[in-house]
């Protein structure tokens, strides 16, 4: 029964570590979101980034579509290859 009980304190100890953690991320986003704010003044330059959204949606499929369309031709070559033949010459 013991074993069980320290079983536990170490899982609360652990789940208060991962939550202590987690607001020391916030706190670190937070930091790193002024101090580039503070550097973009002071260098002439948006804070803020200018991200076209569309585009970057736009470039989600076309990257799989060119991924694929590249990959095509080794699979098909791959699929066509009879494996026992192959390792046999080598």
């Amino acid at each position: 029964m013991t074993g069980d009980r320290d079983g536990q304190a170490a899982g609360k100890a652990n789940h208060a570590g991962q939550s202590r953690g987690r607001d020391s991320r916030h706190a670190q986003v937070l930091a790193g979101r002024w101090a580039w704010a503070l550097f973009a003044r002071s260098a002439g330059v948006s804070a803020v980034p200018d991200i076209p959204v569309t585009l970057v949606l736009l470039a989600i499929p076309v990257t799989l579509a060119l991924a694929s369309v590249i990959a095509a031709g080794p699979g098909w070559d791959a699929a066509r290859l009879r494996p026992a033949s192959v390792l046999r010459t080598e």
